[in-house]
């Protein structure tokens, strides 16, 4: 509130997929917990590098992770969360190709957890979350099936 009361910083709402932006607007566009909550993901892949000038950062729920299970445990989680919802999961070839259509590349990725998210809601204690995940990223497990991925997508025909 503070930046937009200075001026420093401005808010805009606009439907996802036709943002009130000139093509190349920002430097760089991240776009966190949308990939997994949009029917129309590659359209929306389509708009963030328009108004992209040099990089796009998104997130997104791998397939090749505990994801895999999801249509198994989805009940179990609900019970769990209460409030949660469906999400979509994605290969990590669909969204580069998604975004090569566009004209950029993955640039650099990053898988956070191992084990589930939801298990770390239900811990609700980070610390012991820490310790129960980095055996995980020490073995390769979390680098090879972690989830979410982060992923930065670079613009190719002017890498930064």
């Amino acid at each position: 509130q503070g930046l937009i009361a200075s001026g420093r910083c401005t808010f805009m709402q606009s439907d996802l997929l036709s943002l009130p932006a000139a093509a190349r607007s920002f430097d760089v566009v991240i776009a966190i917990r949308l990939l997994a909550h949009m029917q129309q993901w590659p359209r929306l892949i389509k708009e963030l590098t328009r108004v992209a000038r040099h990089a796009v950062i998104v997130d997104y729920a791998p397939r090749q992770s505990f994801n895999t299970f999801y249509p198994l445990l989805f009940g179990a989680k609900r019970r769990v969360e209460g409030n949660t919802r469906t999400f979509l999961t994605h290969t990590d070839d669909d969204v580069a190709k998604a975004f090569g259509a566009c004209g950029f590349a993955r640039a650099d990725a990053v898988r956070e957890f191992f084990w589930p998210m939801v298990a770390h809601r239900m811990l609700r204690q980070p610390v012991l979350a820490r310790a129960l995940e980095a055996p995980c990223r020490f073995a390769g497990l979390t680098q090879h099936f972690g989830s979410p991925v982060i992923s930065c997508f670079v613009r190719e025909s002017g890498r930064w």
